[in-house]
Protein backbone atom coordinates (compact mmCIF):
# COMPACT_ATOMS: atom_id res chain seq x y z
CA UNK A 1 0.00 0.00 0.00
CA UNK A 2 2.89 2.22 1.00
CA UNK A 3 4.39 1.45 -2.07
CA UNK A 4 1.46 2.35 -4.18
CA UNK A 5 1.43 5.75 -2.77
CA UNK A 6 4.97 6.14 -3.38
CA UNK A 7 4.12 5.45 -7.30
CA UNK A 8 1.26 8.01 -7.50
CA UNK A 9 3.52 10.86 -5.26
CA UNK A 10 5.95 9.97 -8.53
CA UNK A 11 3.46 10.28 -11.31
CA UNK A 12 2.20 13.45 -10.10
CA UNK A 13 3.80 16.18 -12.63
CA UNK A 14 6.22 18.77 -10.84
CA UNK A 15 4.45 21.48 -9.66
CA UNK A 16 1.07 20.27 -9.82
CA UNK A 17 -0.95 20.28 -6.37
CA UNK A 18 -4.18 19.45 -5.15
CA UNK A 19 -6.40 22.36 -4.46
CA UNK A 20 -5.61 24.08 -0.73
CA UNK A 21 -1.77 23.68 -1.26
CA UNK A 22 -0.10 27.50 -0.99
CA UNK A 23 0.23 27.02 -4.96
CA UNK A 24 -0.68 25.95 -8.30
CA UNK A 25 1.29 25.06 -11.25
CA UNK A 26 4.35 26.01 -9.48
CA UNK A 27 2.46 29.45 -8.53
CA UNK A 28 1.27 31.21 -5.77
CA UNK A 29 -2.01 33.26 -5.43
CA UNK A 30 -0.04 36.34 -5.19
CA UNK A 31 1.20 35.82 -8.31
CA UNK A 32 -1.89 34.50 -10.35
CA UNK A 33 -3.22 37.41 -8.72
CA UNK A 34 -0.87 39.38 -11.32
CA UNK A 35 -2.37 38.01 -13.95
CA UNK A 36 -6.40 39.01 -12.80
CA UNK A 37 -6.30 42.56 -14.92
CA UNK A 38 -4.43 41.47 -17.37
CA UNK A 39 -5.57 42.43 -21.31
CA UNK A 40 -5.98 38.85 -22.77
CA UNK A 41 -8.85 37.41 -21.71
CA UNK A 42 -7.73 33.76 -21.40
CA UNK A 43 -4.87 35.15 -19.47
CA UNK A 44 -7.53 35.95 -17.55
CA UNK A 45 -9.87 33.35 -17.03
CA UNK A 46 -6.52 31.11 -16.63
CA UNK A 47 -5.81 33.26 -13.14
CA UNK A 48 -9.13 32.86 -12.19
CA UNK A 49 -9.29 28.97 -12.39
CA UNK A 50 -6.26 28.95 -10.12
CA UNK A 51 -7.62 31.25 -7.45
CA UNK A 52 -10.32 28.71 -6.98
CA UNK A 53 -8.14 25.50 -7.08
CA UNK A 54 -5.87 27.79 -4.35
CA UNK A 55 -8.89 27.93 -1.57
CA UNK A 56 -7.94 29.89 1.42
CA UNK A 57 -4.96 31.32 0.03
CA UNK A 58 -7.06 33.53 -2.44
CA UNK A 59 -8.86 34.60 0.29
CA UNK A 60 -6.72 37.90 0.28
CA UNK A 61 -7.58 38.42 -3.57
CA UNK A 62 -11.42 38.34 -3.27
CA UNK A 63 -12.17 42.31 -3.60
CA UNK A 64 -10.71 41.47 -7.37
CA UNK A 65 -12.89 38.43 -8.01
CA UNK A 66 -15.82 40.58 -6.64
CA UNK A 67 -15.07 43.44 -9.04
CA UNK A 68 -14.49 41.25 -12.09
CA UNK A 69 -17.88 39.19 -11.18
CA UNK A 70 -19.88 42.65 -11.50
CA UNK A 71 -17.49 44.19 -14.61
CA UNK A 72 -15.87 41.78 -16.62
CA UNK A 73 -17.31 41.91 -20.06
CA UNK A 74 -16.47 38.48 -21.39
CA UNK A 75 -19.36 35.81 -19.97
CA UNK A 76 -16.52 33.08 -20.06
CA UNK A 77 -14.33 34.52 -18.33
CA UNK A 78 -17.26 35.44 -15.37
CA UNK A 79 -18.52 31.83 -15.87
CA UNK A 80 -14.84 30.76 -14.47
CA UNK A 81 -15.07 33.73 -11.73
CA UNK A 82 -18.43 32.59 -10.41
CA UNK A 83 -17.09 28.96 -10.33
CA UNK A 84 -13.76 30.25 -8.80
CA UNK A 85 -15.88 31.81 -5.95
CA UNK A 86 -18.38 28.82 -5.32
CA UNK A 87 -15.28 26.27 -4.74
CA UNK A 88 -14.30 28.67 -1.91
CA UNK A 89 -17.84 27.75 -0.13
CA UNK A 90 -17.98 28.09 3.04
CA UNK A 91 -14.87 29.82 3.58
CA UNK A 92 -16.00 32.41 1.82
CA UNK A 93 -16.84 35.90 4.06
CA UNK A 94 -19.99 37.02 4.73
CA UNK A 95 -19.66 40.05 2.75
CA UNK A 96 -19.52 37.62 -0.59
CA UNK A 97 -22.86 37.25 -0.25
CA UNK A 98 -23.54 41.17 -0.59
CA UNK A 99 -21.40 40.61 -4.13
CA UNK A 100 -23.61 38.44 -5.07
CA UNK A 101 -26.98 39.61 -4.69
CA UNK A 102 -25.12 42.58 -6.27
CA UNK A 103 -24.59 40.71 -10.08
CA UNK A 104 -27.64 38.74 -9.49
CA UNK A 105 -29.85 41.37 -11.44
CA UNK A 106 -26.63 42.74 -13.97
CA UNK A 107 -26.49 38.97 -14.99
CA UNK A 108 -28.07 37.92 -17.91
CA UNK A 109 -26.06 34.51 -18.97
CA UNK A 110 -28.11 31.68 -17.81
CA UNK A 111 -25.37 29.63 -16.87
CA UNK A 112 -23.74 32.00 -14.65
CA UNK A 113 -27.06 32.83 -12.80
CA UNK A 114 -27.10 28.97 -11.78
CA UNK A 115 -23.88 29.26 -10.53
CA UNK A 116 -24.37 31.99 -8.80
CA UNK A 117 -27.25 30.41 -7.25
CA UNK A 118 -25.02 28.01 -5.84
CA UNK A 119 -22.28 29.94 -4.95
CA UNK A 120 -24.99 31.68 -2.32
CA UNK A 121 -26.17 28.61 -1.38
CA UNK A 122 -22.94 27.01 -0.29
CA UNK A 123 -22.80 30.07 2.49
CA UNK A 124 -25.44 28.34 4.14
CA UNK A 125 -27.50 29.93 7.04
CA UNK A 126 -25.43 32.56 6.54
CA UNK A 127 -27.45 33.42 2.76
CA UNK A 128 -30.91 34.31 4.35
CA UNK A 129 -30.81 37.24 2.65
CA UNK A 130 -30.94 35.23 -0.45
CA UNK A 131 -34.53 33.97 0.03
CA UNK A 132 -36.09 36.15 -1.75
CA UNK A 133 -33.91 35.22 -4.94
CA UNK A 134 -34.34 31.98 -4.09
CA UNK A 135 -37.60 32.52 -4.58
CA UNK A 136 -38.31 34.22 -7.54
CA UNK A 137 -36.23 31.59 -9.31
CA UNK A 138 -38.34 29.04 -8.39
CA UNK A 139 -41.10 31.31 -11.02
CA UNK A 140 -37.85 30.92 -13.54
CA UNK A 141 -39.07 29.09 -17.36
CA UNK A 142 -35.03 27.06 -16.90
CA UNK A 143 -35.73 23.82 -15.03
CA UNK A 144 -31.98 23.59 -14.08
CA UNK A 145 -32.23 26.92 -12.65
CA UNK A 146 -35.28 26.33 -10.51
CA UNK A 147 -33.70 23.07 -9.29
CA UNK A 148 -30.69 24.53 -7.77
CA UNK A 149 -32.90 27.55 -6.18
CA UNK A 150 -34.65 24.25 -4.46
CA UNK A 151 -31.10 23.13 -3.76
CA UNK A 152 -30.00 26.74 -2.29
CA UNK A 153 -33.02 26.96 -0.29
CA UNK A 154 -32.75 23.71 1.46
CA UNK A 155 -29.04 25.05 2.58
CA UNK A 156 -30.82 28.08 4.20
CA UNK A 157 -31.56 25.95 7.59
CA UNK A 158 -35.22 28.25 7.97
CA UNK A 159 -37.19 29.97 5.59
CA UNK A 160 -40.32 31.82 5.62
CA UNK A 161 -43.53 29.39 6.27
CA UNK A 162 -44.84 30.77 2.28
CA UNK A 163 -41.25 29.61 1.10
CA UNK A 164 -42.16 25.95 2.75
CA UNK A 165 -45.34 25.65 1.11
CA UNK A 166 -43.60 26.94 -2.43
CA UNK A 167 -41.61 24.04 -2.54
CA UNK A 168 -43.98 21.62 -1.60
CA UNK A 169 -45.97 22.54 -4.70
CA UNK A 170 -43.06 21.29 -6.81
CA UNK A 171 -43.73 17.80 -5.10
CA UNK A 172 -46.39 17.28 -7.82
CA UNK A 173 -44.35 18.72 -10.56
CA UNK A 174 -44.66 16.52 -13.67
CA UNK A 175 -40.77 16.81 -13.94
CA UNK A 176 -38.83 14.23 -11.73
CA UNK A 177 -35.55 16.80 -11.05
CA UNK A 178 -37.95 18.98 -9.64
CA UNK A 179 -39.97 16.17 -7.57
CA UNK A 180 -36.70 14.76 -6.17
CA UNK A 181 -35.22 18.44 -5.08
CA UNK A 182 -38.23 19.37 -3.62
CA UNK A 183 -38.73 16.47 -1.24
CA UNK A 184 -34.81 16.90 -0.62
CA UNK A 185 -35.21 20.41 0.24
CA UNK A 186 -38.31 19.93 2.85
CA UNK A 187 -35.83 16.98 3.95
CA UNK A 188 -33.00 19.26 5.45
CA UNK A 189 -35.56 22.25 5.76
CA UNK A 190 -37.60 20.46 8.73
CA UNK A 191 -40.65 20.21 10.38
CA UNK A 192 -41.28 24.04 9.98
CA UNK A 193 -44.88 23.40 8.77
CA UNK A 194 -46.94 20.14 9.99
CA UNK A 195 -49.00 20.68 6.46
CA UNK A 196 -45.97 19.57 4.34
CA UNK A 197 -45.73 16.17 5.62
CA UNK A 198 -48.97 14.95 3.88
CA UNK A 199 -47.31 15.82 0.69
CA UNK A 200 -43.78 14.45 1.56
CA UNK A 201 -45.36 11.25 2.25
CA UNK A 202 -47.42 11.04 -0.88
CA UNK A 203 -43.58 10.79 -2.15
CA UNK A 204 -43.63 7.28 -0.95
CA UNK A 205 -45.69 6.55 -3.70
CA UNK A 206 -44.61 8.85 -6.46
CA UNK A 207 -43.86 6.63 -9.82
CA UNK A 208 -40.34 7.46 -9.73
CA UNK A 209 -38.16 5.21 -7.50
CA UNK A 210 -35.33 7.87 -7.09
CA UNK A 211 -38.03 10.49 -6.14
CA UNK A 212 -39.55 7.65 -3.52
CA UNK A 213 -35.84 7.21 -2.13
CA UNK A 214 -35.71 11.00 -1.42
CA UNK A 215 -38.95 10.98 0.38
CA UNK A 216 -37.74 7.86 2.20
CA UNK A 217 -34.41 9.69 3.61
CA UNK A 218 -36.70 13.10 4.53
CA UNK A 219 -38.76 11.70 6.32
CA UNK A 220 -35.72 10.36 8.42
CA UNK A 221 -34.60 13.27 8.96
CA UNK A 222 -38.01 14.54 10.22
CA UNK A 223 -37.75 11.73 13.09
CA UNK A 224 -40.41 11.05 15.38
CA UNK A 225 -42.25 13.88 13.66
CA UNK A 226 -42.76 11.98 10.69
CA UNK A 227 -45.06 9.18 12.37
CA UNK A 228 -47.11 9.62 10.34
CA UNK A 229 -45.51 8.06 7.49
CA UNK A 230 -45.23 4.62 9.81
CA UNK A 231 -47.99 2.93 7.28
CA UNK A 232 -46.59 4.06 4.30
CA UNK A 233 -42.87 3.13 5.09
CA UNK A 234 -43.72 -0.16 5.58
CA UNK A 235 -46.22 -0.17 2.44
CA UNK A 236 -42.88 0.54 0.75
CA UNK A 237 -41.08 -2.45 2.60
CA UNK A 238 -43.83 -5.11 1.73
CA UNK A 239 -43.77 -3.85 -2.17
CA UNK A 240 -42.15 -6.70 -3.76
CA UNK A 241 -42.33 -4.28 -7.43
CA UNK A 242 -39.47 -2.29 -5.09
CA UNK A 243 -35.52 -2.38 -5.26
CA UNK A 244 -34.17 -4.57 -2.33
CA UNK A 245 -32.27 -1.09 -0.68
CA UNK A 246 -35.10 1.07 -1.21
CA UNK A 247 -37.61 -1.10 0.91
CA UNK A 248 -34.41 -0.99 3.51
CA UNK A 249 -34.19 2.61 3.68
CA UNK A 250 -37.86 2.69 4.27
CA UNK A 251 -37.38 -0.09 7.27
CA UNK A 252 -34.39 1.99 8.60
CA UNK A 253 -36.17 5.79 8.23
CA UNK A 254 -39.71 3.01 9.92
CA UNK A 255 -37.16 2.91 13.18
CA UNK A 256 -36.03 6.73 13.09
CA UNK A 257 -39.83 7.83 13.22
CA UNK A 258 -41.12 5.46 15.37
CA UNK A 259 -41.85 7.45 18.86
CA UNK A 260 -41.05 5.81 21.66
CA UNK A 261 -43.32 4.09 23.87
CA UNK A 262 -45.93 4.52 20.68
CA UNK A 263 -47.44 0.72 20.35
CA UNK A 264 -48.82 0.96 16.58
CA UNK A 265 -50.12 -2.62 16.62
CA UNK A 266 -51.08 -2.89 13.51
CA UNK A 267 -47.81 -1.73 12.21
CA UNK A 268 -46.03 -3.84 14.59
CA UNK A 269 -47.36 -6.98 13.33
CA UNK A 270 -46.76 -5.81 9.94
CA UNK A 271 -43.10 -5.29 11.00
CA UNK A 272 -43.16 -9.36 12.49
CA UNK A 273 -44.58 -10.14 9.28
CA UNK A 274 -42.02 -9.28 7.00
CA UNK A 275 -39.19 -10.75 9.76
CA UNK A 276 -41.01 -13.63 8.86
CA UNK A 277 -42.15 -13.87 5.36
CA UNK A 278 -40.11 -11.44 3.23
CA UNK A 279 -39.29 -12.52 -0.04
CA UNK A 280 -35.35 -10.65 -0.26
CA UNK A 281 -33.38 -12.30 2.43
CA UNK A 282 -31.84 -8.37 2.00
CA UNK A 283 -35.39 -6.79 3.40
CA UNK A 284 -35.74 -9.90 5.68
CA UNK A 285 -32.26 -9.47 7.93
CA UNK A 286 -32.89 -5.64 7.67
CA UNK A 287 -36.71 -6.08 9.06
CA UNK A 288 -35.24 -8.06 11.84
CA UNK A 289 -32.93 -5.46 13.20
CA UNK A 290 -35.11 -3.18 13.14
CA UNK A 291 -37.85 -5.28 14.83
CA UNK A 292 -35.35 -5.68 17.73
CA UNK A 293 -34.57 -1.26 17.71
CA UNK A 294 -38.44 -0.49 17.40
CA UNK A 295 -39.17 -3.38 20.15
CA UNK A 296 -36.78 -1.37 22.46
CA UNK A 297 -38.97 1.76 21.94
CA UNK A 298 -42.38 0.28 22.44
CA UNK A 299 -41.67 -0.82 26.11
Amino acid sequence: MIYGLFIILLSVPSGSFLPEDDVYLSRSAASWAQDLPNADPQVRRAAVFAMGKLGKHSLPHLPVLYRMLLDEQMPAVRRVVADSLTELGTQSPDESLTCYLKAWPLEKELNIRRQLLTAMGKLGERASRAEPVFVQSLSDADIPLKQQALWSLGQLGKVQEATVFKVSAFLTEPDIRLRREAVTTLGNLGAQSQEVLVPMIKTLTDRDASVQEQGVLALRKLGPLASASIAPLLSVAESKQAEAPLRQAALITLETVWPTGAKEPAAWERLQALVKDADVEAVKQTAMQVEKKVGALRK
